[in-house]
């Protein structure tokens, strides 16, 4: 149970960032965190978006 509730709206943002997450940054995760790249592609995915602040 969730202390707070969620709008539609935040919901999908939530949904949105999610299906981000698993199709651009989980599957380069490991590998850039062990070369120490700078996630400049993913970053820059997320432009957009107000939590990339």
């Amino acid at each position: 149970m969730s202390l707070i509730e969620l709008t539609e709206e935040q919901k999908a943002i939530v949904e949105a960032v999610r299906e981000f997450v698993d199709r651009e940054v989980i599957p380069v995760a490991n590998e850039m965190e062990h070369a120490g790249e700078y996630p400049e592609r993913i970053v820059a995915g997320m432009g957009g978006w107000a939590c990339s602040g």
